[in-house]
């Protein structure tokens, strides 16, 4: 009886395991590029440096982009 308890505890523990590590893996991520990306877009907008602002943007037709005051563009030329 106390084998069976004791494998069960091992299979448990390594199922454990094998289900933590990628979750803990994958939280180490470094952001540091796309919070670079995310400050410039926020100072070009500042600026009203448009050619600045539309580096990182996508410039599809069919793209939805916000403004703070609840405004919304649909396509890039729409925001340009």
């Amino acid at each position: 009886m106390r084998v069976s308890l004791l494998v069960r505890l091992i299979v448990y523990m390594v199922i454990g395991v094998a289900c933590w590590a990628p979750a803990a893996m994958s939280g180490t991520a470094d952001n540091t590029e796309i919070e670079t990306t995310v400050r410039a877009l926020v100072r070009a907008n500042v600026e009203k440096d448009l050619p600045a602002m539309s580096k990182p943007m996508a410039h599809g037709a069919d793209i939805i982009s916000y403004s703070i005051g609840g405004r919304n563009y649909v396509g890039w030329p729409e925001l340009e």
